[in-house]
């Protein structure tokens, strides 16, 4: 005999499937009693029970063999390769009772199971996501959503929907668990409004939104799911929505890390490799090296630099090196003659003798009976011309001829002496 492929389903419409092509699977009592050996799990399901349950405390005369009958269909229709007389492979007899011997993958209940407990026991985030999201993904409306009305079906589907739940949010922890929340954000706030009295939706959904930059909104995500608890069941939220609003408040990022790790940086590119491997390379983001300055040079005198000429330049600048000639001087020295030029020294002290004060007169023509002093540059020239020529001889005074330059103008002795007294 072939091998049979039996795929039966549950999480949704009522259906069953056998190598691929789907079966009928008749009346209400005989797909009943096949729910009933799914919802069992594998294990053996008595023949009592089975009468109780499928008419609700009220079975006929002939129930017993009735149920035989739905069992004979039910083995024909799961394997249609089967020899007449030869004993059942998937639905079994046992006492006191009948069995689904399946393995996990043939049923989808069954396997969602199987999925659960393998992606709580991996510890890569991708990994278990991936595993819940396959688990997930095989629900397609409410488990046992034909027989839902049936209270022998009401204690399964309620640890199947308990299940899904679990599974929700088992994904949703991954997915924050891999550094990316931003994803996370609108599958957590389905939990909130598919199960707004679940205290674990609200806190993933505040934790999604705080671990992408809106703590504004995370916090008025609490405040809501402390509203509801408060309106529809009288009691203030537990103690982990209570420590997470503390947390935000108090701006503890140590504890967002813990349950959110930030994202894994980016791979280094090849010149920051390089960069880094190098102990003498610039750093990439470094400013350019800079030409260091020279250290302090010792300040000249005074005296020094007005009196001392061009060999005192030469000393105070001992790294300045000699001035190219211009045209001009090449000249002159070709033709032998030395061109009028001035010297170092007065043009530092700027036309004075060196060691003098340093003096500016405002007016340059003397009048006409005024003459300089012997060796004066600056200030007011002896008066020549005898008294009274040019009118009375002004008093004792001081006036400023320039800047820095004070002269007093003599009485007549001093002016017949022909000088001034400084």
């Amino acid at each position: 005999m072939s091998h049979v492929m039996v795929l039966i389903r549950v999480l949704g419409s009522f259906g069953a499937e056998v190598n691929g092509e789907s079966v009928p699977l008749g009346g209400p009592r005989q797909r009943g009693v096949l729910a009933l050996l799914v919802a069992a799990r594998g294990q053996v399901v008595s023949v009592d029970r089975m009468i109780e349950d499928l008419w609700r405390g009220e079975p006929p005369s002939r129930a017993l063999a009735s149920l035989q009958a739905y069992v004979s269909n039910l083995r024909r229709l799961l394997e249609p390769g089967r020899l007449p007389r030869t004993p059942a492979r998937l639905l079994v007899s046992a006492s006191p009772g009948y069995a689904l011997r399946l393995p996990p993958e043939s049923v989808d209940a069954w396997r969602f199971e199987d999925l659960l407990d393998e992606a709580r026991t991996l510890t890569e985030p991708q990994a278990a996501r991936a595993r819940l999201a396959d688990a997930l993904g095989l629900w397609q409306g409410p488990a046992f959503a034909e027989v839902a009305d049936e209270a022998w079906a009401a204690a399964e589907t309620a640890r199947l929907n308990e299940l899904r739940l679990v599974a929700r949010e088992l994904h949703v922890a991954a997915g924050l668990r891999t550094g990316d929340p931003a994803p996370v954000v609108p599958e957590a706030e389905r939990l909130t409004r598919d199960e707004p009295l679940r205290e674990e939706g609200w806190r993933l959904h505040a934790l999604a939104l705080w671990s992408s930059a809106r703590q504004a909104d995370a916090l008025a995500t609490l405040r809501r799911a402390r509203a509801t608890f408060a309106d529809d069941l009288g009691l203030d939220p537990g103690p982990d929505l209570v420590a997470l609003e503390e947390a935000i408040l108090a701006q503890r990022i140590d504890i967002l890390r813990t349950a959110v790790p930030p994202p894994p940086h980016a791979t280094p590119s090849h010149d920051t490799t390089l960069h880094t491997a190098s102990p003498h390379a610039t750093p990439p983001h470094a400013p350019p090296p800079t030409r260091p300055r020279p250290g302090p040079t010792r300040r000249r005198s005074r005296g020094t630099v007005r009196g001392g000429g061009r060999a005192a330049a030469g000393r105070s600048r001992p790294n300045r090196s000699p001035p190219a000639r211009s045209p001009r001087r090449r000249a002159a020295a070709a033709a032998g003659t030395a061109p009028r030029t001035t010297s170092r020294s007065s043009r530092t002290t700027g036309g004075r003798r060196p060691g003098t004060s340093r003096t500016t007169c405002r007016s340059t023509t003397p009048p006409p009976w005024w003459t300089w002093p012997p060796g004066e540059r600056c200030g007011p020239p002896a008066r020549a011309d005898p008294v009274g020529v040019a009118g009375p001889a002004p008093r004792r005074s001081t006036a400023r001829t320039g800047r820095g330059c004070a002269v007093r103008r003599g009485d007549p002795d001093d002016r017949a002496a022909g000088g001034l007294r400084r």
